[in-house]
């Protein structure tokens, strides 16, 4: 609806990603920015998108948005990790998907008799379920939800609109796993918030006790390298060659302890042949906090989110960068 009503023909760049994109940019900024030089630049990106929903934009926008001709692909350093992020994703694509699409889905989704979620490889019902139960269950607090969004964000600024986080982390010690689950929780911090940023922690400190090695090739998983592919293939499918910026955003510091030895080069040389063209550029920002000298607590929201200052930190540097888009 909200590409309808700005008008699918007007729009000539965008952004797709995950909530790291939501969250990390100003996009709002960013429309300003495209709008100096002549153009219509919208953000689609959505949380809890991950390579199928990428996958999914590559055969849709070509085919719906015609003089779509350049982007900017924001991703996370641990975007390479796995071909799949869950089944929740298929509902992320199910608006965008043809008949034929639940065939290659598997790929990301691979579907499982036991596992109900996975039916929605091919029916929306089993997709939206547990939404119109709850709907049926309680149709007056649906109703009054959905007003509220929308007094809030019209559709029709829904693609160019800032998203942002307040607050920090700088209540919780965060210098290693240990010290993050050691740490009481924050007056000004909410209990949901808290407990999430210690369930990562806690998945932080089993994975730093088995960090894969990438550095040698050989060691790089075969699901990896089809990641790779799929996402330098994708700039292909999307059709901007030589109108393509490939940005990564931060996480949060702490999660480089369990990260693969070696995933930022292979990250890098996945994009290094179209960079080598001239084809792509590509930013990495994870070391934009440390370079700028502010503390990572100050920028994060989350363990994955950056906060407000943090949008504003990354923004700056990204505008600039932004008129390679609109030459």
């Amino acid at each position: 609806n909200a590409l309808n009503l700005r008008g699918r023909d007007q729009i000539d760049t965008v952004t797709i990603g995950s909530s790291v994109a939501v969250y990390g940019l100003d996009h709002a900024r960013i429309a300003a920015a495209a709008a100096l030089h002549g153009h219509q630049h919208v953000s689609l990106a959505l949380p809890g998108s991950a390579l199928l929903s990428f996958r999914q934009w590559g055969q849709w926008l070509p085919k719906n948005t015609p003089n779509v001709h350049a982007g900017l692909m924001v991703l996370a350093p641990g975007d390479f990790q796995s071909l799949g992020n869950g089944s929740y994703e298929l509902a992320i694509a199910a608006p965008l998907k043809s008949l034929s699409d639940g065939f290659w889905w598997q790929e990301h989704v691979p579907f499982a008799r036991e596992n109900l979620d996975t039916y929605g490889l091919f029916s929306g019902l089993a997709l939206y379920r547990n939404d119109l139960q709850q709907f049926i269950a309680h149709p007056l607090q649906r109703k009054k939800e959905l007003r509220w969004w929308r007094s809030h964000l019209r559709e029709a600024d829904y693609l160019t609109a800032q998203v942002v986080f307040d607050g920090d982390l700088c209540g919780v010690d965060l210098s290693t796993a240990d010290a993050c689950l050691a740490a009481a929780k924050p007056a000004a911090m909410l209990s949901a918030d808290f407990q999430a940023v210690q369930q990562v922690c806690q998945t932080l400190k089993a994975g730093a006790a088995n960090v894969p090695d990438w550095t040698q090739a050989n060691n790089v998983p075969a699901e990896t390298r089809r990641v790779q592919a799929l996402r330098r293939g994708l700039i292909e499918q999307l059709g901007w060659q030589n109108h393509t910026i490939v940005l990564v955003l931060p996480t949060h510091p702490l999660w480089e302890t369990a990260r693969a030895k070696g995933a930022a080069t292979l990250m890098a040389e996945t994009f290094s042949p179209l960079v080598a063209t001239g084809s792509v550029r590509y930013l990495n920002y994870q070391q934009i906090f440390a370079q700028a000298g502010v503390p990572a607590c100050k920028v994060f929201h989350d363990m994955y989110h950056l906060n407000r200052l943090g949008q504003k930190i990354v923004t700056d540097r990204l505008l600039p960068e932004l008129t390679w888009l609109y030459r």
